[in-house]
C-alpha cells in the first residue's frame, strides 16, 4: 500500500490579506470640534442611507488618496466594527453602513452569534487553539469585508487589531448594542468590552448602545457614533475612549448631547436559590439617577457621551507595606 503524500501547508504570501502582518498606521489629526457641535451642524440634513452616494469604504492597505475628506471634512479613517449582538444583527449593519457613506474605510470582524455579556472576555485565545471564522457579506454593503468569528467581541477586536483581517485600525467602534449600556456595570458588557480591550491595545475606541423600546431607531445612534469618531480618533495620550448611549427616537426629536459620568449601581434584584439553581429577578431601578449620570441624560432625551479610561493602575505603597508586615 502507497504511503499517502504529505499535504504541504501553504505559506502565506505578502498579498495575502488574511495572514497580513500587523501594521501600526499614523493616526488621523481632525480639528478639535466637539462631537456636540459635529452633531448639530449635521442633524437636520443626515441621513443614514445616502441616496447615490458612492461607496468608498473598500480595506485598502495603501494611503487614502489626496485631498479625500469625509462628511465631517476629515481624513477618511480605517475602521474596525464589532458587536455583542452578532454579525447579522440590525445595528452593527446600521452603524456600518454609517461609517461607509461617511467615507471611512470599514471592516466588520464580530462574532458569529449574540455574545452579550461577555465584558472583555477573549476566551482561551492564549492556548493558540484556532478559532472558526467565516467571510460573509451584506447586500446593503458589498464591498465592506465581514467577518463572522466564533469568539466573544472582546477577542474580535484583539485579533482585528493585530492584522489578523487586513491593516491595523485607526480606530475601534462598537456596536450598536440593543439596549442601553450604562452606569458602573458596563464593565460586563461585551460592547463596551470591545472597547475596553481596543484601548488596551493602544487605538481609540467607541461604544455605542440604543436605549431599547418598541420602535428602535438604529439612525440615531449611528449618527451621534459617526460625528463622534473625529474628537475620539485625535491623537492622544493614552487613547480616547467614549461610551455612547442613545434615547430611541428620530433623529431630529434627539435633545441633544450631554457630556455624563456613570450613573452609581441602583439595580433591584430577587435572588432564588434551591440545590439545584440559582435564579434572579430583576426588581426595577431605586432612586432616581442623579444630574448628570448618563442614565439621568437617557431619561431626560440626550444622547450621553461618557469618556472612560482602558485598565490603569493607581500607585499605593500601603498595600504592599501592609502585605509584607503580615507575612513578616
Amino acid at each position: 500500500m502507497r504511503p499517502r503524500a504529505r499535504r504541504r501547508r501553504r505559506r502565506s504570501s505578502p498579498g495575502d490579506q488574511r495572514r497580513q502582518p500587523s501594521r501600526r498606521l499614523r493616526l488621523c489629526r481632525p480639528s478639535l470640534a466637539s462631537v456636540h457641535d459635529l452633531f448639530i451642524a449635521d442633524k437636520a440634513s443626515y441621513e443614514p442611507f445616502p441616496r447615490g452616494s458612492p461607496t468608498r469604504h473598500q480595506v485598502s492597505a495603501s494611503p487614502y488618496e489626496a485631498g479625500t475628506t469625509t462628511r465631517y471634512g476629515q481624513t477618511p479613517m480605517h475602521i474596525l466594527v464589532t458587536n455583542d449582538d452578532g454579525v447579522e444583527s440590525p445595528g452593527i449593519r446600521v452603524l456600518t453602513v454609517a461609517l461607509a457613506a461617511a467615507g471611512h474605510d470599514v471592516v466588520v470582524v464580530a462574532p458569529t452569534s449574540e455574545r452579550s455579556g461577555t465584558g472583555a472576555s477573549i476566551g482561551l485565545m492564549h492556548r493558540s487553539n484556532p478559532i472558526p471564522c467565516r467571510t460573509t457579506s451584506w447586500p446593503e454593503l458589498p464591498k465592506v469585508p465581514v467577518h463572522a468569528i466564533d469568539a466573544p467581541p472582546a477577542a474580535a477586536t484583539y485579533v482585528g487589531c493585530l492584522g489578523a483581517f487586513g491593516p491595523r485600525p485607526d480606530i475601534v467602534v462598537s456596536g450598536i448594542n440593543r439596549g442601553a449600556n450604562t452606569g458602573h456595570l458596563v464593565i460586563h458588557s461585551g460592547t463596551v468590552g470591545a472597547a475596553l480591550t481596543a484601548a488596551a491595545l493602544g487605538l481609540p475606541a467607541i461604544a455605542v448602545s440604543l436605549a431599547f423600546d418598541v420602535d428602535l431607531h438604529w439612525e440615531t445612534a449611528a449618527a451621534v457614533a459617526t460625528a463622534a469618531v473625529p474628537w475620539t480618533a485625535e491623537r492622544s495620550q493614552p487613547p480616547r475612549l467614549l461610551n455612547i448611549n442613545t434615547p430611541t427616537c428620530p433623529l431630529i426629536e434627539l435633545r441633544g448631547v450631554q457630556e455624563t459620568v456613570l450613573a452609581p449601581y441602583q439595580e433591584l434584584w430577587e435572588t432564588h436559590a434551591d440545590p439545584y439553581e440559582v435564579r434572579l429577578e430583576y426588581v426595577g431601578r431605586g432612586a432616581d439617577p442623579p444630574d448628570g449620570t448618563d442614565v439621568a441624560a437617557l431619561r431626560a432625551g440626550y444622547a450621553s457621551v461618557t469618556q472612560l479610561c482602558s485598565v490603569s493602575p493607581v500607585p499605593s505603597s500601603d498595600a504592599a507595606t501592609a502585605i509584607a508586615a503580615l507575612l513578616g
